[in-house]
């Protein structure tokens, strides 16, 4: 997967996140929301997390960020 296939992914599960306020989701929940192979879903787990969008919660969901500012392109 090439870098820019991977960022235009990663802004669909941003938006997702973004239009959902409040989402709370395990990782599979997180494939199968965003119809993702899950070598792949990992991938953008991995950027959302290191750009500080997402988080893990103490009960292992995958939760956003509170103050968010964007750090990908639109």
């Amino acid at each position: 997967m090439s870098p820019l296939d991977l960022d235009r992914l990663a802004l669909r599960v941003r938006r997702e996140f973004q239009e959902m306020p409040g989402l709370q989701v395990s990782f599979s929940q997180m494939t199968r929301l965003c119809g993702l192979e899950p070598t792949t879903c990992r991938a953008i787990v991995d950027v959302l997390i290191s750009c500080a969008f997402l988080r893990w919660t103490p009960r292992n969901l995958l939760a956003r960020v509170d103050g968010q500012t964007p750090f990908l392109s639109q």
